[in-house]
């Protein structure tokens, strides 16, 4: 079993590492949640820019301005794909021009080794979900490590319906891969020179309590040894004012009602010792073994045994 003198630094060493795990998981989610709710906010203002954008030259007509801002965010690698779809279901604008007059599900089959099938399928499904016409989406899919915008694009008035608005939709889909690492170099450049900061106070704390509990700890220790060797005049000297320092106290004062009552034991049989001698009458006592422990001088000069306590012989003739 480890001494406390090691128990207290280890016990110091694995709070402080405990500590450092804790600081260092929840940090991580920390800012992984406010990297990505930051690029969430990035993916909002550069979907309702290219909305407004795009309605306003669909307004002028202008559809190789439109396909010119699309193709404008193809310069951020981290966007997979955005597209433009009309109010028939077709592709107006895409990062690929390759696409254009495809449907959705062709162009979304065009990029599978970027998006996989489940979330392609998902994609497609909330395209034309008729709840979502007019909804603006935006979604941060952690499992697939994707965010994807779906914003509803006017189209203008439908010609057979002067009431109804043909609606098309501005679809945007990002990579989140990249924050993994975005949140490894902030850790590195933030988050890292405080934990090591935190962890060189934890060991510093350890070591001043480990020389300020241990050391006292020893002393006792071997003043206790020196007791136990017959140094009947040491003293048990702890400094400071707390629990180590009442044990010391309590020490002293063990030591010296010990000492008191050795005292009493030896007065006392110092005490029966004259008395028994004085007495004319012969007296012998025995242990339980039948051994003589005390014989006064007159029974030795009865019996002719010594007063030797320890061997008690027969005095020879």
């Amino acid at each position: 079993m480890l001494s406390i003198k090691y128990l207290i630094p280890l016990f110091v060493l694995l709070l402080a590492s405990t500590e450092e795990i804790f600081f260092y998981l929840t940090s991580t989610k920390i800012l992984s949640t406010d990297i990505q709710s930051r690029h969430i906010s990035f993916l909002r203002e550069r979907m309702i820019q290219t909305q407004e954008s795009v309605e306003y030259f669909i307004r002028e007509n202008n559809y190789v301005k439109i396909r010119e801002q699309i193709s404008s965010l193809g310069y951020n690698t981290n966007i997979l794909e955005v597209i433009l779809l009309n109010s028939e279901g077709k592709v107006d604008a895409s990062l690929h021009l390759g696409h254009l007059g495809h449907s959705l599900k062709e162009d979304l089959t065009h990029i599978n080794s970027q998006i996989s099938a489940e979330f392609s399928d998902y994609i497609l499904r909330t395209v034309n979900d008729p709840k979502n016409t007019k909804k603006q989406i935006l979604e941060n899919n952690l499992a697939q490590k994707r965010l994807l915008g779906i914003y509803p694009i006017n189209y203008g008035v439908d010609d057979e319906n002067a009431y109804l608005d043909r609606q098309g939709k501005l679809i945007m889909i990002e990579d989140t891969k990249h924050i993994d690492i975005e949140v490894k170099a902030q850790m590195q450049k933030q988050l890292l020179p405080s934990m090591l900061f935190m962890l060189a106070s934890s060991v510093f704390l350890g070591v001043i309590l480990y020389f300020y509990i241990v050391r006292r700890i020893n002393r006792l220790e071997q003043q206790s040894k020196h007791y136990s060797e017959g140094d009947t005049n040491v003293t048990f000297e702890v400094s400071g004012h707390d629990e180590l320092s009442q044990l010391g106290d309590t020490f002293n004062t063990m030591i010296h009602n010990i000492e008191e009552q050795k005292n009493i034991i030896l007065e006392k049989e110092r005490y029966l010792s004259l008395t028994l001698d004085s007495i004319g009458d012969g007296v012998i006592a025995t242990d339980s073994l039948g051994n003589i422990t005390r014989i006064n001088p007159t029974a030795a000069v009865m019996t002719g045994f010594s007063q030797d306590r320890h061997r008690c012989k027969r005095k020879r003739r």
